[in-house]
């Protein structure tokens, strides 16, 4: 909603696998008059939906998904945008000071330790210096009381995404 507000021309996209969030996120549009696509689509599909996009955005997901859709949702926001498009990722990365370790143990505890400990390891930063070196260095980070979230940007150039695989065919409801 930020997003569309920020730029009411925008055709904005939102993916979220879980129906109930989907309906959550267009009663609260639709109260603030705000017109959204919703869609119900994993990270991985984001490439799916009638782009190319001028950026892709993503905001506290890749800590909740296992390792390979981690990497699989990244190729698709990068797929999804025109070349020369920004991919942006807001999320929990890597935990710097043992305090922030220790508040994102609660984050750790409510989504599950198996997904969110390679983030705190600093998997998003190796797997955005794959793409990009520089994408893998957090532009910002903003310490909350359960961690720190890191903000990064990576610039589609062309030749980064002539390097991608193709996107994976198969149903779009595919188990994470």
């Amino acid at each position: 909603m930020l997003i569309k507000e920020a730029v009411p021309s925008a055709r904005v996209v939102g993916l979220d696998p879980d129906p109930a969030v989907l309906e959550i996120a267009a009663a609260k549009a639709g109260a603030a008059g705000i017109e959204i696509e919703w869609r119900q689509a994993f990270a991985h599909e984001a490439d799916r939906y009638g782009g190319p996009y001028t950026k892709a955005v993503s905001s506290l997901v890749f800590h909740q998904v296992p390792m390979e859709e981690k990497r699989r949702g990244i190729e698709a926001m990068i797929r999804a945008v025109r070349s020369g498009g920004e991919v942006h990722i807001a999320d929990y990365a890597r935990q710097r000071s043992a305090l922030m370790r220790t508040l994102f143990g609660l984050v750790q505890r409510l989504d599950g330790f198996e997904n969110t400990e390679p983030n705190a390891r600093g998997a998003i930063e190796a797997i955005l210096a794959d793409f990009e070196p520089d994408s893998g260095l957090p532009r910002r980070v903003v310490r909350t009381p359960t961690g720190e979230i890191s903000l990064f940007r990576l610039k589609a150039e062309p030749e980064l995404k002539s390097r991608l695989a193709p996107p994976a065919t198969g149903g779009s409801r595919e188990a994470l």
